[in-house]
This record gives structure tokens, sequence and C-alpha cells, in this order.
């Protein structure tokens, strides 16, 4: 339990996200930024214990372009953080 938000037993955690926006990634060096909402935590989503009605958000930063192509983008570094209700 992290701050009203029930994740149940110990990881692996299943998140499902409905809910994501992106900026668009065209080439090399470029940065992936986003955010979103996690719609259910391990096929629940029900997950809050203090308030039914509350969401969970995350945001995505620093994932660099290390190369393009037409069908796929390759990132290193980043990190999904800011995960908050």
């Amino acid at each position: 339990m992290v701050g009203g938000i029930d994740f149940g037993s110990p990881s692996p955690w299943h998140l499902q996200v409905g809910t994501i926006a992106e900026t668009r990634v065209t080439g090399v060096g470029q940065e992936l930024r986003g955010f979103g909402r996690i719609d259910s935590i391990n096929g629940t989503s029900d997950y809050c214990a203090v308030d039914p009605n509350c969401r969970l958000f995350f945001t995505v930063s620093g994932y660099v372009a290390s190369s393009v192509s037409a069908r796929q983008v390759e990132f290193t570094g980043g990190a999904v953080s800011r995960l908050r209700a």
C-alpha cells in the first residue's frame, strides 16, 4: 500500500494503461516524454483504498532515440516516474 494505492502482492505487477500521450520522435537524439493514466493494477480498477474515485498517473522522460527507422525507434536511458494519485 503506497499513498492509498493497493498494489497487492509483491511484484511483478501488471499495470494496464488506457490513456497515454507522448511527444513525437522522428530522429536520433530526440527525447521521448509523456504522461498517462493507469486504468488497472493486477486486473482490477478499484485499486484505491482511500477514495474509490482516485486515479493513478505517471510521467515518462529521459528516453533518447538511438536508432530510428520506418518501423521502430530504439531508446537509451529513460524513466517512468511520478506515480501519483
